[in-house]
């Protein structure tokens, strides 16, 4: 049963692991910070895709999470990653994909910054890893994840940060 369960949690791609792990790298990435406990895109998301009412709920969810995320750029990739997670959990694949598009090409702008002004820093780390897991999620970017991933292992070998402190000896 054991088995039959964690296979079925890596075949399902509407894992609640997935959000929370890049909320953690954003905020490694100094592009978000949560409250402890009570994060409102970790709420938001729950709520779209609630068993029982996240059906009707969702369009509402989404609606409030693009207004939160027209406030500033960050907030906007935060919102289209969290808005990918519930398209993709109610089987929407081509909307999630363009949210996941959308945020991509953000986060790629604030890697580019950050690469130029100081690109082996914890700040480098968080942004290469939310870039790899983005982009492994879609699947079809697995070059472009695998080379995201390749940087973290060369920035954290930079930082002297061993492969068990930053959760990637899997790509190692």
């Amino acid at each position: 049963a054991l088995a039959k369960e964690l296979s079925e949690s890596l075949n399902n791609p509407r894992s609640m692991d997935f959000l929370p792990q890049v909320l953690h790298w954003m905020n490694c990435a100094g592009l978000y910070m949560p409250t402890a406990g009570n994060d409102w895109f970790i709420q938001q998301f729950t709520l779209a895709i609630d068993p029982e009412n996240g059906a009707k709920t969702y369009p509402q969810i989404i609606q409030q999470l693009d207004r939160y995320g027209n406030s500033n750029p960050v907030l906007c990739i935060l919102a289209n990653v969290v808005i990918a997670e519930i398209y993709l959990n109610h089987d929407l694949f081509n909307a999630s994909i363009e949210r996941y598009d959308e945020a991509l090409r953000g986060l790629y702008g604030f890697a580019k910054r950050i690469d130029q002004e100081n690109p082996y820093s914890s700040q480098a780390l968080g942004i290469h890893m939310t870039l790899g897991l983005l982009n492994e999620r879609l699947c079809s970017n697995a070059d472009l994840a695998l080379k995201e991933f390749k940087d973290v292992v060369a920035i954290a070998r930079r930082l002297n940060i061993p492969c068990y402190q930053y959760g990637t000896a899997h790509y190692h």
